[in-house]
């Protein structure tokens, strides 16, 4: 991922000691979301980061959801099948 190697607008560098934000994707439907986990898995066996977190869900699956604790995150892993997590899932190192 090049954000991470790059400044801000404002020329500030990222520093190493701040967590990366956990990029999330809402796709139209599942046939897109596993377009895009595959290209997401790509792109983690390209440049293995384990902090580094992708995570996609379909609009379906985001509108039936009722709780926050809802597994409807796909989490992108380099050497594994997405791993279906909730919200809290996902950020909880």
């Amino acid at each position: 991922m090049n954000f991470k190697d790059s400044g801000d607008k404002d020329g500030n560098e990222w520093q190493e000691n701040e967590t990366f934000p956990a990029i999330l994707a809402i796709c139209e439907d599942e046939r897109s979301q596993k377009k895009l986990n595959r290209q997401m898995k790509r792109i983690l066996d390209e440049q293995w980061d384990d902090e580094l977190i992708f995570a996609t869900t379909a609009t379906d699956k985001l509108q039936q959801a009722i709780k926050p604790a809802d597994k409807i995150w796909s989490k992108i892993l380099a050497d594994d099948s997405p791993e279906v997590v909730s919200l809290r899932g996902l950020l909880v190192y």
